[in-house]
């Protein structure tokens, strides 16, 4: 993954990325006492050379960015999930209640499955993947040359049940 996407990803992320996840995940820190960690997933084709390679840059540059952030007061935590088929990647998310999963270029094709388990769960899906985005994930943080930009679909994002802030909309390409 280039370099520049990595670090427009990574400011994305700790300038809405996480302000953005600890309001979606107040919710879930309601109904879930017991969390003491905001969990963002990496989705990952294990056995593909640049989905590895991805998931690695990807969960490096999250850590970096979550030693100095937290969503509600709670550290965030970052975790590769492989997907392997669609039950086992819904055991993992149960396993790990991630509040939001980032997916992998090479899953593209598994995008459907993939929301589909994430939505039974709650978990918020994002890439940097316009046409991600437009197959049902919720988010993505796509590179537009000099600036980054945030895709919204807000139906899968409304189906994960993320009440989405009005400044955020206002800055996002929404997919209605």
């Amino acid at each position: 993954m280039n370099r520049v996407i990595l670090a427009i990803m990574g400011v994305m992320a700790a300038a809405i990325g996480f302000a953005f996840l600890g309001a979606y995940v107040g919710a879930r820190v309601l109904e879930q006492v017991t969390l003491r960690v905001v969990r963002v997933a990496v989705a990952f084709r294990p056995g593909d050379r640049s989905s590895e390679l991805e998931r690695d840059e990807l969960v490096a540059a999250l850590e970096e960015v979550s030693r100095e952030v937290v969503a509600l007061g709670l550290p965030v935590g970052v975790v590769a999930v492989p997907y392997h088929d669609p039950a086992d990647f819904e055991a993992r998310l149960v396993r790990n209640a991630p509040a939001c999963v980032y997916v992998c270029a090479s899953l593209d094709p598994m995008v459907k499955e993939i929301t589909w388990a994430a939505q039974r769960h709650g978990v918020l899906t994002a890439s940097s993947s316009r046409r991600m985005a437009e197959s049902g994930l919720a988010l993505a943080l796509v590179n537009r040359g000099k600036r980054a930009g945030i895709v919204v679909n807000l139906p899968a994002a409304k189906a994960a049940g993320a009440d989405l802030d009005a400044a955020l909309l206002a800055i996002a390409e929404v997919i209605p």
